[in-house]
């Protein structure tokens, strides 16, 4: 009878740590997914964390910040400008910034430029300043001539420098005063200083 009882009273006790040892479980579970990234998320960490401090924060600004990014834009207001009318192989002087690649980009209004090259309208550039930083710290997107977001750039005033990503968050390359290298740090690109049209 004693035996029978104390069967019993220890089959009920397993019970009660297991099922206790369930609820723990399955909290430990909860808190652990409410808690921890998924492994996606940890990928994406990972990819990103080597990287310097500036462009993290570039980064941040671009895609996690105050400014919605539009990944498409109606480009027909700019039909009339596909083409520049005024280019020549030759132009020296005139209202635009000229690269070493054969690229130069021209004033359209506050805040837009058009890309051209070799006198075909290659990107629609837009400017978004960012408020909470220096007013000269700003966001450019750059869409192509179907109106798709192609790249973003970020630029931090405090360091003359602007941070390059594609539309899928990759770094390409940074811009320090007229230079661009890429994330290797070897020099890809030049801009011509300022040159006023005569």
């Amino acid at each position: 009878m004693y035996n029978r009882r104390m069967k019993k009273i220890i089959v009920l006790f397993l019970i009660g740590i297991l099922s206790f040892s369930g609820v723990v479980r399955a909290e430990v579970e909860t808190t652990e997914n409410k808690a921890f990234m998924s492994p996606e998320e940890v990928r994406e960490y990972m990819k990103y964390m080597d990287e310097p401090e500036e462009v993290q924060r570039a980064r941040e600004a671009i895609f996690n910040g105050e400014n919605k990014i539009v990944e498409q834009i109606d480009v027909s207001e700019y039909k009339d400008y596909f083409i520049d009318k005024k280019y020549s192989p030759n132009q020296k002087f005139r209202d635009a910034d000229f690269y070493s690649n054969g690229m130069y980009n021209l004033w359209y209004s506050f805040g837009i430029y058009l890309w051209y090259y070799e006198g075909n309208l290659i990107y629609i550039s837009k400017r978004y300043y960012i408020k909470k930083w220096k007013k000269t710290s700003y966001i450019d997107y750059f869409y192509n001539v179907n109106g798709n977001l192609k790249y973003i750039d970020c630029e931090l005033s405090e360091n003359n420098s602007a941070y390059v990503f594609d539309e899928n968050k990759n770094y390409l390359y940074r811009w320090y005063k007229l230079k661009c290298y890429d994330t290797q740090n070897r020099l890809i690109l030049k801009n011509r200083p300022y040159i006023p049209y005569k």
